[in-house]
């Protein structure tokens, strides 16, 4: 989760913008995370949205190992999924702070 912190530090100009960045932005994610409801009773729109939300992989990886106690092989899709997004999302925040650095 450090990778959508330093996409909103990236992003805000002062410590007050950060914090009320981070609210539209993780709400949402949390919300669609399956931790509070189960994916399966949501809209299959926001099913696909829940996908780009790396707190929806941890959250699937948690459930899988701690109450299934399955392995590796089965929990390497979440592992991928928040490689994927954790290495776009700072990809984008490094070039990003690049182009404000010049």
């Amino acid at each position: 989760m450090a990778s959508p912190g330093l996409a909103i530090a990236v992003v805000a100009r002062t410590l007050g913008q950060a914090v009320l960045l981070l609210l539209p932005a993780f709400y949402p994610m949390m919300l669609l995370s399956g931790a509070f409801t189960p994916p399966e009773s949501t809209s299959v729109v926001l099913r696909w949205a829940g996908l780009l939300s790396p707190v929806r992989h941890y959250v699937d990886f948690g459930y899988q190992v701690l109450f299934r106690g399955n392995g590796l092989a089965y929990v390497w899709p979440q592992i991928a999924g928040i490689l994927v997004l954790g290495v776009a999302v700072f990809a984008v925040s490094v070039r990003r702070f690049a182009r404000l650095a010049r």
